[in-house]
């Protein structure tokens, strides 16, 4: 019977593990020509205004099935957002086509150079963010921009473009131009990197990182954690780090 009971109990929280990860709400957003598929979590409950975080996949979960951008550390996002109150908000996941990509970067270059254009997906996201700012409960001084890999670029991208809009961002494994440092003076930013990465170097995030030490006051918090022995899957780290999460949800925009 002992060992009845314990094999009951795996189940129920294997099954409880599993309800928490659920495919968030199927939404389609279309502007002009152009269409974004995205999952949409909607917080459960009463408060007036609830953060809006957004998280940009890498270049292995583009498409079009409107699935495919829910892993590899997102749902353990949306896990943490579900089980702690002090987590409670939007989590928007959307998805690139297949032949897309959220900023335009060379990461075979020495040193990553910001493109004059922003990529039509871009610009397409942007559209959606307003649209939702519109016509859900979302408090405007906390938005924060997550992304790993290609959407990691896409985060350093997107935040240089428009620093007026996030109160905080977690680029993972990407990278960005150093010398356009300055356009996130005021931008606190938890960096993550695998020391091992050899799919993009993480010497593109810690060039980054040093303009930005010397730029920003020290009350931003900004943190670079250089992943000791990891490779490219830092999101697998970086996603259970303790404090992240506490971290982002304490920045507002002023």
């Amino acid at each position: 019977m002992k060992h009845t009971c314990v094999v009951f109990i795996l189940v129920i929280t294997s099954f409880f593990l599993v309800a928490q990860t659920k495919l968030p709400e199927k939404r389609w957003f279309v502007s002009g020509q152009d269409t974004l598929p995205y999952l949409l979590h909607t917080p459960s409950g009463t408060s007036e205004k609830y953060p809006l975080v957004i998280w940009l996949h890498g270049k292995g979960e583009r498409g079009k099935n409107n699935q495919s951008q829910f892993q590899n550390g997102v749902e353990i996002l949306l896990d943490s957002m579900l089980l702690n109150t002090a987590y409670q908000g939007y989590l928007l996941i959307p998805q690139c086509g297949l032949h897309s990509t959220w900023s335009y970067y060379d990461k075979n270059q020495l040193r990553i150079k910001m493109a004059v254009d922003a990529p039509p997906v871009q610009h397409t996201l942007m559209a959606l963010i307003n649209d939702l700012l519109k016509n859900e409960k979302i408090d405007r001084q906390r938005i924060y921009l997550f992304g790993i890999s290609m959407g990691g670029f896409g985060v350093w991208d997107i935040a240089m473009r428009y620093p007026e809009i996030f109160a905080a961002i977690v680029p993972i494994c990407g990278g960005a131009d150093p010398t356009k440092a300055s356009l996130l003076k005021q931008m606190p930013v938890w960096a993550f990197h695998g020391e091992k990465d050899q799919v993009v170097s993480f010497r593109f995030t810690l060039e980054i990182m040093h303009e930005l030490e010397s730029l920003q006051c020290k009350q931003l918090d900004s943190r670079f954690s250089l992943l000791k022995g990891v490779g490219h899957n830092a999101w697998d780290f970086a996603m259970k780090e303790p404090g992240l999460l506490t971290w982002v949800f304490s920045k507002k925009r002023n």
